[in-house]
């Protein structure tokens, strides 16, 4: 069976996690940090929710590859940033409405 390319892997929607974000920290200091490599494997094995996708294709991704799943992990926060704005406008309208109401 053929591997499946990581740019068909699906990316979790799930809620991002303070874990999650304590990685980007450390990412974001860039390859000199010394827990680096581990943070970029960790997030990419939490956020991506793929049966087929096996710890060790990604601990075996190429740093392009890296670069282009990371573009759709940034793509599927803002969704997922969009989502909850929306639910939560969504709920202070109905409150509104509730409120809004004479009794």
């Amino acid at each position: 069976m053929a591997k499946k390319p990581s740019s068909e892997w699906r990316i979790s929607r799930q809620s991002w996690t303070l874990r999650d974000m304590m990685e980007i920290e450390i990412i974001k200091e860039g390859p000199r940090h010394e827990k680096f490599a581990r943070s970029v494997f960790d997030l990419l094995s939490r956020r991506i929710d793929d049966d087929e996708v096996t710890p060790d294709m990604i601990a075996d991704l190429t740093c392009q590859e890296v670069g282009a799943i990371s573009g759709r992990l940034a793509e599927a926060i803002i969704a997922n940033l969009r989502a909850e704005r929306a639910m939560a406008n969504l709920r202070s309208m109905v409150d509104d409405v509730h409120g809004s109401k004479p009794s």
